[in-house]
């Protein structure tokens, strides 16, 4: 069975952005359309399937699944020159696609690569495919076939994807060449076509005669080929070197002080570690070895009391397998596990220093080298290291009915089977990993059902001594190979891994299974196979999950722009540029007004162009793009009554003078990735028959360098909220205002016309125009009963118009008697 990490339990929106589907011009080899350098779109939504075969056992363990009616469409490229071509289908709410590469004629192709699923990419669909680094010949056509992953159903995947094309020449003699580009050997060119032409371009011999001792050093200055040496330059300090590294057991601290040390580990490209260059300088060494499997965080924060970092430090963990005797310290720039610049602003230095800390997940019985350096000068800090430890499993309320190894709980892997699970309990059960001997692994998953009644913070914990996939899921669990799930919240750490949510009423699911990175794992394993499940939940007040149809529409339907659905064009206000996982929009609010004609006496829904990204430059892409985020992103819609009328200036609640707009009803949200008309429902519906002038607002969080920002998203990683909007014709007004606090301009502190002539927000209203369902003009909250919150905002708008009932456009003693007498639910 195919449901690894991050599966096709995902199920995406596609975004629209410049997506457009390709004819079925290319369905066979024969009308194959040439592929360019970058981006190719298609769709294999309409293809046929072609006749020609495909060995799966050439790419075996990639979950190619090609079966025998696969939907695919072809492409050709032609090779300029010797050189290495990457293949790519990454591209964020497409679908699981396989991928073939041929070359020969159409009549006569000879399968030469093949991938199902690929590793490595970041910003892309649950499953694409990846094919790297495939050596080509100048002036040879290659056929490249795009299909989709076929399950047991037998019905292939299909759909809109993206077809990316890199290619990087090499020269001549490096393609084929043998030899590791570190090492001397009789043959010419070396077995790195990249690192290899560098040299050979350097000096041409290498690639004709011998690779010989100055081909190495190139190779080393040119490649970045790390060659391990250390000199201890300060001998005052036993752990300057890595060969000497101090060994640690169980959670402790060590003070270091890294003046005049030497610098042997290898650079990182700066991005890997969250720093703004490649190198760590002046290190000093630890070591130790995993007693569990689990979370290992090492820190220069100053904390235990210890002194404060006086430096900009960096730290790296790399993997030293089962054995340091035998590790070879020269493949250090190959086994980083994980390095770090600065921590966040809860691990933070005065004078502007900045102190590391970093967690990476650690297998038990397994060594690490613990590297602690600097970004640019030396100093004295406290390292502080915290180990996973054995992992002590609670008590069990319920026993999972499933055997071991065994799919009577399979979930939407298994037509829906499911156990049910309540409340508050806790369920033992066990799990296997099963190694198919073809490169994949199948495992034991276990599906339970849970039913919220209410709105409820649901948490979820696996407690194991494996690491875990644990996810919270809602959507149609019969639907074959998890078409109709969508995952909503994943867990993180280790004993327990954690998920937690806020869900509203409904029935929902929890997905357990051995994370397939631990490799085979057996029934009867101990705690290794074994798990707790705890499932939390307290009453809580939940965000709506914003989605694109109106549940209960009114009759009537009001908006304020031409266009009724955004063009994949998105609005972010107030931004960063594009970053890899880096910076991100900063709060704005969004203004829609409404009055008159255009004004509805009772809202149901209200439709808006939304937009939710993450900026991330894939890998072996040259530029960044918006990609699908990875969690859903909060905001607010906000109703508000425009007491002057016109255009809208400030909320009252900013205390600027001058402000106009007064509350009447706010609505966290969570925006799911995508540029779409997003949809809010209002139950009961919100009565504003009393209203001249409604303002809609959609207030995004400060997602650059925010604190407390809801769903857990992190500040400063890249997420992106706006509106998405459609390009009118010339010369149509702006139909939207925006305001911000962080950017400077026409715009701040204060709401200002937005794209006027260059683009509408399309936004609509839907609900009654001719009054509201229930006479109730008490209710000034519009929650379908007159309460001390009603009272509160009448008290709190006495001589103005906001608590207005009868109708006089003044909050006076009659409105008071009158609100008293309607105390209660509406009727």
């Amino acid at each position: 069975m195919k449901n690894s990490y991050g599966t096709s339990l995902l199920a995406a929106a596609v975004l629209a952005a410049g997506f457009t589907g390709v004819a079925m011009a290319q369905d066979e080899c024969s009308t194959a359309v040439t592929a360019n350098l970058g981006p190719n779109a298609f769709s294999t939504a309409t293809s046929t399937t072609s006749a020609q075969p495909v060995d799966e056992a050439q790419c075996a363990g990639t979950y190619l699944s090609w079966g025998t009616a696969n939907k695919d469409m072809w492409f050709r490229w032609t090779a300029p020159s010797d050189g290495l071509l990457n293949l790519d289908t990454c591209f964020a709410g497409s679908f699981d696609t396989s991928m073939v590469l041929y070359t020969g004629t159409c009549g006569a192709l000879t399968q030469v690569a093949c991938n199902g699923d690929g590793a490595g990419l970041t910003g892309c669909q649950g499953f694409y495919s990846n094919i790297s680094a495939f050596n080509v010949l100048s002036g040879t056509t290659y056929y490249i076939r795009i299909g989709g992953y076929t399950p047991a159903s037998g019905i292939s995947e299909s759909g809109a994807g993206q077809l990316n094309l890199a290619f990087q020449a090499v020269a001549a003699g490096c393609n084929g060449a043998t030899g590791s580009c570190g090492e001397v050997h009789a043959t010419p060119g070396c077995s790195d076509p990249i690192c290899c032409s560098s040299v050979c371009e350097f000096d041409a011999t290498c690639c004709s005669d011998t690779w010989s001792e100055f081909c190495v050093q190139a190779a080393v200055d040119l490649c970045g080929i790390f060659a391990y040496s250390c000199v201890d330059a300060n001998p005052a300090v036993a752990n300057d070197c890595a060969t000497n590294a101090t060994v640690l057991t169980g959670d402790t601290f060590r003070d270091i002080n890294i003046t005049g040390c030497n610098t042997d580990g290898p650079d990182h490209i700066g991005d890997l570690c969250a720093s703004g260059n490649d190198f760590i300088f002046n290190d000093v060494w630890f070591r130790f070895q995993a007693v569990a499997n689990g979370s290992f965080n090492v820190k220069t924060c100053g904390v235990n009391g210890g002194p404060v970092t006086t430096f900009d430090s960096k730290i790296a963990v790399y993997d030293m397998g089962t054995n340091p005797v035998t590790f070879d310290y020269n493949t250090l720039n190959t086994v980083l596990v994980g390095c770090n610049d600065d921590g966040d602003a809860t691990c933070a230095a005065p004078g502007g220093v900045f102190p590391s800390d970093l967690t990476v997940n650690v297998s038990s019985g397994r060594w690490y080298l613990v590297r602690a350096g600097t970004f640019d000068n030396a100093g004295t800090a406290r390292v502080t290291f915290n180990m996973p430890e054995p992992c002590a499993l609670p008590t069990a309320t319920v026993v999972e009915a499933e055997a071991c190894g065994t799919s009577s709980n399979n979930g939407c892997f298994a037509g829906g089977a499911v156990q049910q699970l309540g409340l508050n309990q806790k369920v033992s059960g066990t799990f296997n990993v099963v190694d198919d001997g073809a490169g994949g692994f199948t495992r034991d998953v276990d599906f339970y059902e849970i039913t919220v009644p209410s709105d409820k913070e649901l948490s979820v914990k696996v407690f194991s001594a494996s690491f875990v996939n644990a996810f919270i899921m809602a959507g149609d669990i019969a639907a074959a190979d998890c078409a109709g799930i969508t995952i909503l919240a994943e867990g993180t750490g280790s004993c327990p891994s954690t998920a937690s949510i806020c869900l509203q009423a409904g029935v929902y699911y929890v997905f357990v299974a051995a994370d397939f990175d631990g490799g085979a794992l057996a029934c009867g394993s101990g705690p290794l196979s074994q798990y707790v499940l705890q499932v939390d939940a307290v009453n809580a007040s939940c965000p709506i999950l914003v989605d694109q149809s109106c549940s209960s529409p009114g009759p009537d339907t009001k908006t304020t722009s031409v266009a009724q659905a955004p063009t994949g064009n998105f609005v972010q206000g107030c931004a960063t540029g594009c970053g890899n996982g880096t910076g991100g929009s900063a709060d704005m609010m969004f203004a829609a007004s409404f009055s008159g004609a255009n004004l509805l006496k009772e809202l149901t829904c209200v439709n808006l162009g939304v937009a939710a990204l993450q900026s991330l430059t894939p890998a072996g892409a040259t530029a960044c793009g918006y990609y699908q985020p990875i969690a859903n992103i909060p905001a607010k819609l906000v109703i508000y009554r425009d007491i002057n009328g016109g255009a809208p200036v400030n909320p009252i609640s900013s205390g600027i003078a001058g402000a106009d707009l007064e509350l009447i009803d706010s609505k966290d949200i969570l925006l799911p990735g995508g540029v779409y008309m997003g949809n809010i429902e209002f139950n009961p519906p919100l009565c504003l028959e009393n209203e001249s002038t409604v303002v809609v607002v959609l207030e995004t969080y400060n997602l650059f360098n925010g604190t407390g920002i809801p769903n857990g998203i992190p500040a400063g990683a890249g997420y992106r909220s706006g509106i998405g909007v459609a390009v009118p014709a010339a010369g149509l007004p702006s139909n939207v205002w925006g305001r911000y606090t962080i950017c400077t301009g026409a715009a701040q502190n204060v709401f200002a016309p937005f794209g006027a002539g260059a683009y509408q927000w399309p936004i609509q209203t839907n609900g009654v125009a001719a009054g509201c369902g229930t006479n109730c003009p008490a209710d000034l909250d519009g929650d379908g009963s007159v309460t001390a919150a009603d009272l509160s905002t009448l008290l709190g708008s006495w001589g103005g118009p906001g608590g207005d009932i009868d109708g006089d456009g003044t909050t006076t003693a009659a409105d008071l008697s009158a609100l008293l007498g309607a105390w209660g639910l509406c009727q």
